[in-house]
């Protein structure tokens, strides 16, 4: 496992529709979002480029974000995930 080596990777939170767009310049194998005691929020498999996550309902917290690749690397990073609708229920 490197942590985020050199895999060129963007992350683009689509408030308007509670996705999370992610945009490799190598092939994905699969997306997992963690909370911070570890529990698996997502999981999915991945095959290509770019791919869209549907956030869950409610999501208003820290996770971590980990994207393995078809080359066996993988990219991990930790960052604040807040969907639309638990920002309108304020």
């Amino acid at each position: 496992l490197h942590k985020n080596e050199t895999a060129k990777i963007k992350i683009y939170p689509k408030a308007e529709n509670d996705l999370l767009m992610i945009v490799a310049q190598k092939e994905m194998r699969s997306v997992t979002l963690f909370d911070l005691s570890g529990k698996i929020i997502l999981t999915e498999n991945v095959e290509g480029l770019t791919h869209e996550s549907k956030l869950p309902a409610g999501l208003n917290s820290v996770l971590i974000l980990k994207v393995k690749f078809e080359d066996g690397t993988a990219f991990v990073e930790k960052r604040l995930y807040c969907n639309q609708q638990s920002q309108s229920s304020r």
